[in-house]
């Protein structure tokens, strides 16, 4: 996460919502931050906001 700059591709955060909380498995997404979080296996948890606060495993 360090090497992408937010300011010169802001997709990339609309890409990582669509990936961890879509909840169609057949879209290819993950499924790890929907209504049941998975923040064991998110790459992003340490940036986010809910899996700090809840310090889910």
């Amino acid at each position: 996460m360090n090497d992408i700059s937010l300011d010169k591709s802001p997709g990339v955060v609309d890409l990582i919502i669509w990936y961890f909380a879509c909840e169609k498995q057949a879209e290819g997404c993950r499924r790890v931050c929907s209504s049941k979080p998975n923040c064991g296996i998110c790459p992003v948890k340490d940036l986010c906001l809910y899996a700090i606060l809840v310090k889910r495993p």
